[in-house]
């Protein structure tokens, strides 16, 4: 498998659409995105037009890694910071606390 990183909406756009899929939100999750496989089947994602699609993707700061060989579905949404999946981005670290020992 071939891992490729991209921002570029038409890229995003291109990949999508050779594999069937249309870009959908998670209401229910404050507008979780994903890419629907089977738009036609009852789904909690609601489709959504690729300008809101991408409105989102901007404003988040994501990036979509992807198998670039033909015909494969396999991706993820990330925050380019972590990696993290978007499910899972990670919290701030916390300030570190430190204790003072007697001497």
């Amino acid at each position: 498998m071939a891992s490729v990183t991209t921002r570029d909406h038409a890229t995003i756009q291109a990949w999508a659409r050779a594999r069937g899929a249309a870009p959908a939100v998670l209401s229910r999750a404050g507008g979780l995105l994903r890419l629907e496989f089977a738009p036609q089947l009852p789904s909690a994602a609601a489709q959504v037009g690729w300008e809101e699609f991408f409105r989102v993707f901007d404003a988040k700061g994501l990036q979509l890694v992807y198998d670039d060989k033909p015909g494969s579905r396999f991706h993820k949404l990330v925050y380019p910071e972590s990696g993290a999946p978007l499910a899972a981005k990670p919290k701030p670290a916390a300030p570190r606390r430190t204790s003072r020992r007697a001497a």
